[in-house]
């Protein structure tokens, strides 16, 4: 890990107070950055992580979001990327990021020391109507381009060359080409009305539920945690689709599932219905609220009621309850 000498100068951290403006709520504003792709954070600890992928670098900040270091930079060296494109921080232990252009995932510790890059899979294309009966395609085409971690501590990538979903166990990585055939994969191109046509992003919720961002269909689709496909949500209304993020309500007792999605300059946000119907309740206009212009909305997270809201130089906070009322 790398310590911030003059970072301070390379981040404005502007907070914005409350009352400034009418009926503007505060903001805070994290600049600096050249072309943040994908926010990830630790609910539990409030850490917040921000993959650059002009610089090649991550970024952290404590739940105060003052900068606690950085790790990457370009290059080919087992501590450097060639093109990021996704990271994960959810499980408060490891920062995973897909680093497609290396063709690997590299792991991380939360205060950033190098842990170790996952070898590279060897990809399976399937040879009948079931993914699981496959024969191995050279591992030189492997592309992560994406990765959530589920409650569990699983690993679901989404691989960029098969347009699939493949789940791996990080402590358990497959060795023999029988193990590694035998890894649960979904979406690919036998995956019926889930089969995934240009995926861009996944995300797992707590309560299992997978989503894949899907550019192509326009629209996010929803598995379940062994694959199965449930539902879609968006269309045409999704044309702008990047980056996703889940959380939680509580209603009737019951934990529902939120998704929010970066849409263009609005974050869409859908809640979980009866049989994962997921229905639109809010679309957030960015710039109103950020009291800003903004060329487009990169990724998304709530993170202990705040709502996070990245753009390629800026990362913005505001309070979500607030937000979704605004």
């Amino acid at each position: 890990m790398q310590v911030f000498p003059y970072f301070f100068a390379l981040i404005l951290w502007l907070i914005c107070p409350a009352g400034n403006a009418a009926g503007q709520m505060p903001v805070q504003k994290l600049s600096g950055f050249e072309n943040a792709v994908a926010i990830s954070a630790s609910t539990a600890l409030g850490e917040i992580f921000v993959l650059d992928a002009e610089q090649a670098k991550i970024f952290k900040y404590d739940k105060s979001l003052k900068p606690a270091g950085f790790a990457g930079g370009y290059g080919i060296d087992k501590e450097a990327f060639d093109t990021p494109t996704d990271l994960s921080a959810s499980d408060g232990v490891n920062i995973y990021v897909t680093d497609r252009g290396n063709q690997r995932v590299v792991q991380y510790d939360r205060w950033l020391n190098f842990i170790s890059a996952l070898p590279e899979l060897p990809l399976s294309t399937t040879s009948s109507s079931s993914e699981s009966s496959s024969f191995k395609i050279s591992s030189d085409i492997w592309r992560p381009i994406s990765l959530s971690v589920s409650a569990q501590g699983e690993l679901f990538i989404l691989e960029e060359t098969s347009r699939q979903v493949i789940k791996i166990n990080p402590y358990n990585f497959p060795k023999t080409a029988f193990e590694r055939n035998s890894l649960l994969r979904f979406g690919g191109f036998n995956s019926g009305r889930g089969n995934l046509i240009d995926p861009y992003q996944v995300e797992v919720s707590r309560s299992g539920m997978v989503f894949v961002a899907d550019r192509g269909r326009k629209c996010v689709m929803i598995y379940d945690q062994f694959g199965n496909f449930i539902n879609r949500i968006g269309g045409d209304e999704l044309e702008a689709l990047h980056g996703i993020g889940t959380t939680e309500v509580l209603s009737q007792n019951q934990r529902k599932d939120i998704l929010l999605v970066a849409n263009g300059k609005k974050v869409s946000v859908f809640e979980a219905g009866p049989k994962s119907n997921f229905q639109l309740e809010t679309e957030i206009e960015t710039e109103p609220l950020l009291n800003e212009p903004i060329p487009v909305v990169t990724d998304v997270a709530v993170v202990q009621g705040n709502l996070f809201v990245l753009t390629p130089k800026a990362l913005f906070v505001v309070k979500y309850e607030s937000a979704i009322r605004h």
